[in-house]
């Protein structure tokens, strides 16, 4: 099937030692290091070697390391405190945009930020990090299958409409196998540079870490020989793992008997026919001949893979997200003139007295399962009970992607698109006086974390991990599921009650400093793959 398997005896065989310094406290931590001493130079098609080697030769040697981010720098991981440990090997569908992204991104910031190797291995990338690689399913395609692909990533990239759908059939018909699939609802896991992912990075990984693996990148079959060479950690952010097609199942319980009978084959990724059983079925031989460790970020998402997929329980544990605590942070009260509050507004075009509420979804309104409609119909009526005599400003904030602007006598809805730079993100939430969470279904998402490390009282649906994430009632307010009346109600007290919101705020903004920062996170992975490469070297059968 791959060549990958051709390597599984030197896995574990990694890269030279890490840059660090300081020896690892932890037994563990120290045996596993000794795995760390072979560099190995990655494998090329024979067409590229002699145009490549004395590139490859060099970054055997000793890789470029990018510049670090302002953020990285000032949210290391105490060096003191890092297990030395060989290349690690982060693998997701996108480096940067996304939740799912975003926290590997982060990682991978600490890590290298640690004195550690680290990598990514993504399908599409949109930074300019010479450590992140994407993977070149494009150009081990046929020779109109990969020109075709390259063009729809092209026009993904450049944030044009309908075109990438239309690059992405033409290309199904270069490859009649992947046409087949598709059109009998088979799930698409035609990506030959999946095999290839180890080989990639300078140095050999020896450890691999997962994120996202639909979405048009990954050939989950390999996932198998992948994780049988090399310990390796599964991040599950959503439910597609254990799900005929669909990342997040709703209200439907099929998954955990076989699915088939598909409600909504439309949910995402969508499917044109009802293969979900065959899926279902595919993934779950995948799952059992594969060697995983698998992470969930809440309690409530991995009690569902349990649910689908009980033997994963002695490999299985939450990891809850962590967010850079450096850059969301409070407005008021802080050194910096910038970080007030209402300097924070004005540069976002707010006054003092404006009421805001902050909306965001990736996608904007076209992300249905973060429940727009809910947000607008609940914002519309806090607006109207307010009074129109009011002087005060309602305004809807929304952020992440395309919103209709709309404007009432006292209310008014502003799109400001989707932004890229985290501090902007951050001057977003501050400005905010609620943050509302309309979602349909979640699990644990990022932006609950980002409005409460603001001092952001948050207003949500408890839905998926969210009610893990608010203390209802102290650091915001946990609403069902679609009730836009529920949710006015709740929106309308904190906007009319300036002193409630405050309480809340800081409550939120100080369990966040608490539980949610990113060095904590970080310092739960380093210390799980220290255990598991410790496990690999004394031969440990999986339980």
């Amino acid at each position: 099937m791959s060549t990958a398997g051709k390597d599984s005896a030197k896995a574990v065989q990694t890269s030279k030692k890490s840059k660090s310094t300081t020896a690892s406290k932890g037994a563990k931590a120290s045996k596993a290091s000794k795995t760390t001493k072979q560099a190995r130079t990655p494998r090329q098609p024979k067409a590229a070697k002699a145009a490549t080697a004395s590139k490859e030769s060099r970054a055997s040697q000793k890789p470029a390391k990018p510049k670090a981010s302002r953020a990285s720098k000032r949210h290391t991981v105490p060096m003191d405190q890092t297990p030395r440990l060989p290349a690690i090997l982060q693998a997701n569908v996108f480096d940067t945009r996304g939740g799912a992204a975003r926290i590997a991104w982060q990682l991978h910031q600490a890590y290298l930020a640690a004195g550690l190797e680290a990598f990514m291995a993504v399908g599409v990338k949109f930074s300019d990090d010479p450590r992140v690689m994407a993977l070149p399913n494009d150009g081990r395609r046929g020779p109109w299958a990969g020109p075709l692909r390259r063009l729809e990533h092209e026009l993904i990239r450049r944030r044009v409409r309908y075109l990438p759908g239309v690059a992405r059939g033409l290309s199904y018909l270069a490859e009649p196998s992947r046409f087949l699939d598709a059109h009998a609802g088979r799930e698409d896991f035609h990506y030959p540079a999946t095999r290839e992912m180890l080989e990639m990075p300078p140095l050999r990984p020896g450890i691999l870490h997962a994120h996202v693996l639909h979405s048009s990148w990954f050939d989950l079959r390999e996932l198998p020989v992948l994780s049988q060479s090399l310990p390796t950690v599964v991040t599950m952010h959503d439910e597609w793992l254990v799900t005929g097609h669909c990342a997040y199942a709703m209200d439907c319980e099929r998954f955990r008997f076989g699915c088939g009978n598909c409600p909504d084959l439309q949910a995402y990724p969508p499917v044109k026919r009802d293969a979900t059983g065959f899926n279902w079925k595919r993934k779950r031989n995948i799952l059992r001949r594969a060697k995983l460790h698998v992470a969930a970020p809440s309690r409530w998402l991995l009690d569902r893979l349990l649910q689908a997929y009980p033997p994963f329980e002695p490999q299985a544990r939450v990891v809850r997200n962590g967010i850079d605590l450096h850059i969301f942070r409070p407005a008021n009260g802080l050194d910096s003139p910038s970080d007030n509050r209402q300097d924070v507004r004005a540069a976002l075009g707010l006054t003092a007295s404006d009421k805001v509420v902050l909306y965001m979804a990736h996608g904007g309104k076209d992300n249905a399962r973060k429940g727009f409609g809910t947000a607008r119909q609940a914002f519309l009526k806090a607006a109207a009970d307010a009074g129109r005599g009011t002087a005060d400003k309602h305004v809807l904030l929304c952020l992440g992607g395309d919103i209709a602007e709309e404007r009432g006598e006292n209310w008014s809805i502003r799109s400001a698109g989707f932004v890229s730079d985290m501090a902007q993100v951050a001057r977003h939430y501050q400005a905010a006086d609620v943050f509302l969470h309309a979602a349909l279904q979640d699990n644990y998402p990022n932006t609950v974390l980002e409005a409460q490390a603001c001092g952001t009282p948050v207003v949500a649906t408890a839905v998926g991990g969210v009610p893990e994430q608010i203390d209802d009632g102290r650091t915001g307010y946990l609403v069902p599921v679609g009730d836009a009346e529920a949710m006015a109600v709740r929106l309308g007290g904190l906007l009319a009650d300036e002193d409630q919101r405050r309480a809340l705020g800081e409550r939120a903004a100080r369990t966040a400093q608490e539980h949610h920062g990113l060095e904590r996170m970080a310092r739960e992975y380093l210390d799980w793959y220290a255990e598991l490469l410790d496990e690999s070297a004394h031969g440990q059968a999986r339980p």
